[in-house]
């Protein structure tokens, strides 16, 4: 009996975020200052984490999210389906940061032979550290090494895909990604 309880509740429960995610779409397609106002204090501090994924500083990054908000805000008509609002906003927050990224960041083409590549592997002892920590030595790295760092290892790009964001080759993605995992390693070992 609880069983099915519960899940009324939480079918009654998702049907009701459903209709607030419609509701807000269709009051953001209407250009309501308070439902964007609402939908930037709910989302900012998300946004905030993608863009600080990519750039080193809280300035360039609010830069990032206050160009994607506008772009949300004039697009939103293009979003086919209220329930992907969030997984949509999101993509055009990283997007936004690419081009940003791209823009300021110039990057080596660096042309290497993968199987002289020795992947490093971190170490299990890495769980004990907090995500603040770890994002902190990702922080760390060079611009070129964090940002296919964070592409390949937090949002799950393949190479090509790095290669063809950040205007590379393939080989160039490869060389920064081990670039970043060899000075990760060694900016974690304390914590080994």
């Amino acid at each position: 009996m609880s069983i099915s309880i519960t899940f009324q509740n939480a079918k009654y429960h998702n049907h009701e975020i459903m209709s607030e995610t419609s509701s807000i779409v269709n009051r953001l397609v209407r250009k309501e200052k308070q439902a964007q106002k609402e939908f930037y204090q709910n989302h900012y501090s998300r946004f905030m984490q993608i863009s600080l994924r990519y750039v080193r500083t809280q300035s360039d990054a609010l830069t990032i999210v206050n160009d994607s908000f506008m772009k949300i805000f004039n697009s939103i008509e293009k979003l086919k389906n209220a329930e992907s609002l969030i997984p949509w906003s999101s993509t055009m927050v990283r997007n936004t940061t690419l081009d940003y990224v791209r823009k300021r960041v110039k990057y080596d083409q660096r042309h290497t032979d993968m199987d002289e590549i020795h992947t490093i592997v971190i170490n299990d002892a890495l769980e004990s550290l907090s995500l603040q920590e770890i994002m902190k030595q990702i922080h760390s790295l060079s611009d070129h090494e964090r940002i296919v760092f964070s592409m390949f290892a937090i949002d799950g790009y393949k190479h090509k895909e790095i290669a063809k964001e950040l205007n590379i080759s393939e080989g160039t993605s490869k060389w920064y990604l081990n670039q970043a995992r060899k000075n990760l390693q060694e900016l974690l070992k304390p914590y080994m």
